[in-house]
């Protein structure tokens, strides 16, 4: 039997009292409660109650040990009643307080695994809205795909219609040759008006020009159907439309020049055909001059008359005077036929010149449609092409969230090895600790809590940042816990007061058990 002022070891489990505490191996035992937080292993406190039952019997036989002595020697019982009185108050207070520990640590552990669960189900949400944002951009990336197609069909019509663009300008730069080729005929005409060989020479060359006129027509014609299939091509133009616009508008100051020169040609046409009604009327004053010359000669006549046989002079003049009027007639019917016909070839000419400007004006205005239309194909395939880029800011914000949802995953995983780790570490220690081991074994928790704490904070933080930077809206639900675990690590750091020192008889390996708890402190 041990002294009364001997102290005993705290690790009671490996002395040989507790061989014979232990129950028998045949002897049943009561079933173990299942632990809150998972499985069958048992909680802190069910892992408490061996320690207490053998602090109990470690205590009642001290107090026999006690009686024994007292009844042997009854030394100074007033001041060893006083001493065990004091070292059984102390011992109280630090069960109490290793207690109150256990239980706080408990709580943090079952914060942590509300934790989890809420990880897990915003992970399942995750997963959810991943594959949801994967089928969006399945089908973000089959309409990329049509896009492409469809400006791949426009490249290609665009050059189609660029060759027949082509085409058309060598049209009309034959279509403009032929123009100043007629100039330079009606110059011809003008300068070659002398005689009938001239006469006829104009008229060949007239000839000529309508035979030219229609071929052109012919031409207009043929230009007027290609310039239809260009314009069904151009509808769907949508890489060369500058340069159709630049080839417009240099044949538009072409037509601009072709239109001033025409009206400058038609000008001069108005100036022959007054130059020709000042020869009419010089050829009437001529034949004034003539009936003149004719009275002055009817005079001489008459003188003559006087020197010479009447009837011989009358018969000259008779003649003299017939030929003159046939000549003066002749003369004169041909003038004005010529004058005719000149007016009349100026009038069908500038009527001609007139509808080829019509033409033009007609072709400079479909040019125009066709440049608006080409503009509106630009601006769609503009559209396109940023909806395209949205499509792939989009693709590589779901890539990033999916790789974010897959650190979590391991993330996660890696947390339950670590919790299911220090579940069974801490199920191992807190049979084999003393008091002092357990108090340091639970602030150590504790630290270790805090520290997956604030992981998890930084770790939301970064995935708000991420939202964020990729333009997306964070969950309510993750705002509220971030604000909460700011919260709880401010109240944390307020509250973050030195622990107190261990008790002396709690250090060491020979200090005295600790008096029994009360039966309802174990509860919580």
């Amino acid at each position: 039997m041990a002294a009364p002022d001997m102290p005993l070891p705290l690790s009671a489990g490996t002395s040989e009292d507790d061989a014979s505490r232990s129950p028998p191996s045949g002897s049943p035992q009561e079933p173990q409660p299942f632990n809150r937080l998972g499985g069958g292993r048992p909680s802190r406190l069910q892992a408490l109650e061996p320690l207490r039952e053998e602090d109990e019997e470690d205590v009642a036989e001290e107090e026999e040990d006690d009686e024994d002595d007292r009844a042997e020697s009854s030394a100074a019982p007033d001041e060893a009643s006083c001493t065990e009185g004091d070292g059984e108050g102390e011992v109280d207070g630090d069960v109490g307080d290793d207690i109150e520990s256990v239980q706080r640590l408990e709580a943090d552990l079952r914060a942590v695994e509300d934790e989890k669960d809420a990880l897990r189900l915003q992970l399942e949400n995750m997963e959810t809205e991943l594959e949801t944002e994967t089928n969006r951009r399945r089908e973000a990336e089959s309409q990329v795909q049509e896009a492409q197609l469809e400006a791949r069909t426009y490249r290609e019509k665009s050059e189609m219609s660029s060759a027949s663009l082509r085409t058309i300008t060598e049209e009309l730069t034959k279509t403009r040759d032929a123009a100043n080729r007629h100039k330079q005929e009606l110059e011809d005409i003008k300068l070659s008006m002398r005689g009938q060989e001239e006469m006829d020479e104009l008229t060949r060359e007239l000839t000529e020009l309508r035979q030219k006129e229609n071929a052109w027509e012919m031409d207009v014609d043929t230009l007027k159907g290609e310039l239809h299939a260009a314009r069904r091509q151009a509808a769907e133009d949508t890489t060369a439309l500058q340069q159709r616009l630049q080839h417009a508008e240099t044949e538009k100051a072409d037509l601009a020049n072709k239109n001033g020169e025409l009206l400058r040609s038609l000008d001069d046409l108005r100036a022959a055909n007054a130059q020709m009604t000042e020869a009419i009327s010089t050829e009437r004053s001529t034949s004034g001059r003539l009936g003149d010359a004719l009275r002055a000669v009817q005079g001489r006549i008459h003188d003559f008359q006087l020197r010479s046989t009447c009837s011989q002079l009358r018969s000259d003049i008779e003649g003299s005077a017939s030929h003159i009027k046939q000549g003066l007639a002749s003369l004169q019917s041909a003038l004005e036929e010529r004058v005719v016909a000149e007016v009349g070839r100026a009038h069908r000419h500038a009527d001609a010149l007139a509808t080829q400007l019509s033409q033009r004006e007609e072709y400079v205005r479909r040019l125009e449609c066709e440049v608006q239309e080409a503009g509106m194909a630009e601006g769609r395939l503009k559209q396109l092409e940023e909806t395209n880029q949205k499509m792939l800011c989009e693709l590589e914000s779901a890539r990033g969230q999916a790789a974010e949802a897959a650190d979590l995953r391991e993330e996660l995983s890696r947390v339950k090895k670590e919790h299911e780790k220090a579940e069974a570490q801490i199920a191992k220690l807190i049979g084999q600790q003393n008091l002092a081991q357990r108090i340091k074994h639970t602030q150590d928790m504790k630290k270790e809590i805090n520290v997956l704490k604030e992981q998890l904070l930084r770790e939301r933080q970064e995935r708000v940042r991420f939202m964020q930077a990729y333009g997306q809206q964070p969950d309510a639900s993750l705002l509220n816990a971030i604000r909460r675990l700011e919260k709880e690590r401010k109240e944390q750091e307020d509250n973050n007061l030195p622990p107190p020192p261990p008790p002396a008889a709690a250090v060491g390996m020979h200090s005295p058990l600790p008096p029994p708890p009360p039966l309802g402190s174990f509860g919580g």
